[in-house]
């Protein structure tokens, strides 16, 4: 659980420095977050599916448009801390 605490903590880091870089030039953001259906070591359809999705974002007016962690790979953080060999 601490690496998503990490994570989550170096999100929130990064976007705070992002909102005031765009606060300073006086510009706006918009945010799309993307969570598709991925599968495991199919990284010709994962990206094919990224892509579309960053169509869609550009199309609804994304500035930025962000996805999980693993989603090229198609694998599961979580998924992986319950096998055998743990996280």
């Amino acid at each position: 659980m601490g690496h998503l605490v990490t994570l989550a903590t170096w999100y929130v880091a990064v976007f705070r420095s992002i909102m005031s870089i765009l606060e300073k030039d006086r510009c706006s953001l918009v945010l799309m977050q993307s969570s598709l259906n991925q599968w495991a070591l199919d990284f010709e359809g994962n990206a094919e599916r990224i892509i579309e999705s960053i169509r869609q974002a550009k199309a609804a007016g994304a500035t930025l448009r962000v996805g999980p962690e693993l989603e090229i790979t198609g694998t599961d953080r979580a998924r992986s801390c319950l096998s055998p060999n743990g996280c």
